[in-house]
């Protein structure tokens, strides 16, 4: 799992490539070395950095201009690779929180990797430590909820002052802006409403991704066209086009005599008839996705 995703072009195709990235600083242009899924190391072009949480089968291994080159032209990676860099993963993070003071506790909730605890000089406050996300909890302090090293949470999120981040689709790294809170919280500054703004989405899937699902579930396809006199026509069609109908018009479409030809996914709504076509019902889709062929 990797927090942050590269995609990534090799030189032999335009296509992008998600492959995980455990540095932060790495930006859009940069040559990189990446381990595919054989083991194969090739050298990628760095397209675009996204905060995701995906489970990549390829890595970056580090900068191309990190490794050398042995006599028979292989790559030769630097000691430690995959180089790491900047707070990019969970134990990095958590590494991080323990330097700052922050104490480990127990936890008898299996979906924390780790939660913290630290005080300032009227609250406490817990980090819980997800595997898609980060949870910020702050109690006013009491005799009761001292702090014992690797001593067990006994609170519940029901209480107190709470937000739950998720990692995948942050706009600035979680991680850092989580260092950020707890430099704040032990400062005892006042005002820490901005970190307690929810951050990231439960569903990694990028827009694209969701379009793709949107066309598995759809129960209908149906095509849009302009024929010769200048109407609209809405035709269903079945999905996986079995009888040839799509095949039929783009070939109508190459000779000319239809024109903005489009396809759409969707389920059954009918709405108002058309011209009195029986089978030029329009059909609204549920989340429809439509280009020109």
């Amino acid at each position: 799992m990797s927090y942050i995703i590269a995609f990534v072009s090799f030189s032999d195709s335009a296509k992008e490539y998600p492959v995980q990235c455990f540095r932060t600083d790495l930006k859009t242009g940069d040559e990189v070395l990446v381990r595919k899924t054989d083991n194969q190391m090739i050298a990628a072009k760095v397209s675009l950095l996204k905060y995701l949480n995906w489970e990549c089968s390829a890595t970056i291994e580090c900068r191309k201009d990190e490794c050398s080159l042995d006599n028979s032209g292989n790559f030769v990676l630097p000691k430690g690779f995959p180089l790491s860099y900047g707070l990019a993963s969970p134990e990095v993070f958590i590494k991080a929180l323990k330097a700052a003071g922050w104490v480990p506790l127990k936890s008898r909730q299996r979906m924390y990797k780790a939660v913290l605890a630290n005080t300032n000089s009227t609250d406490i406050s817990y980090i819980f430590v997800r595997k898609n996300g980060v949870d910020i909890q702050i109690l006013p302090r009491t005799d009761s909820n001292t702090i014992k090293p690797f001593g067990w949470y006994e609170g519940s999120l029901t209480e107190g002052k709470v937000v739950r981040h998720a990692l995948a689709h942050t706009s600035f790294n979680l991680y850092e802006g989580i260092l950020r809170f707890s430099k704040s919280f032990l400062s005892d500054e006042k005002d820490l409403e901005r970190y307690f703004v929810p951050q990231g989405a439960k569903d990694k899937r990028t827009k694209e991704l969701k379009k793709l699902g949107a066309r598995e579930k759809a129960s209908v396809q149906y095509v849009e066209y302009e024929d010769i006199d200048g109407w609209t026509i809405h035709k269903e069609i079945e999905v996986g086009d079995p009888h040839g109908r799509l095949e039929y018009l783009k070939e109508r479409l190459a000779k000319g005599s239809i024109k903005n030809l489009k396809v759409k996914f969707g389920d059954k709504v009918p709405r108002d008839h058309f011209m009195g076509n029986s089978d030029a019902y329009w059909y609204g889709p549920a989340e429809a996705i439509s280009g020109d062929f």
